[in-house]
């Protein structure tokens, strides 16, 4: 039995997650967090919302954009592979099939 806001919960958790210490992600979120508490100043660019303002160009395609509400194909935007690929390509002479890039989610 655990409490849980002075409940009593009947959880049962397999033995296999039950000791699992937290993420590497939620670690360093709890650590910066309870350094900020303190007073120091902490730029948090791992998870969730980045400090920065978005750029202006970045809101203006966003709003042309805002009609498409599908989701992307899973391995990201066939025009932004090619265009990783052809990066790559360029910048470091790697020859990269455009099928093997993957783009994620993100903003930073």
């Amino acid at each position: 039995m655990r409490k849980h806001e002075g409940h009593l919960l009947n959880v049962h958790l397999n033995p296999n997650v039950s000791g699992l210490k937290p993420s590497a992600t939620v670690a360093i979120n709890d650590l910066s967090n309870k350094l900020r508490r303190q007073g120091t100043e902490v730029f948090k660019l791992g998870l969730g919302q980045a400090p920065f303002p978005v750029p202006e160009p970045v809101v203006e395609a966003l709003q042309r954009n805002a009609y498409q509400k599908d989701y992307l194909p899973v391995k990201g935007l066939r025009e932004l592979q090619e265009a990783v690929a052809e990066h790559h390509c360029r910048t470091f002479g790697i020859e990269v099939n455009p099928d093997d890039v993957l783009i994620g989610p993100g903003s930073c």
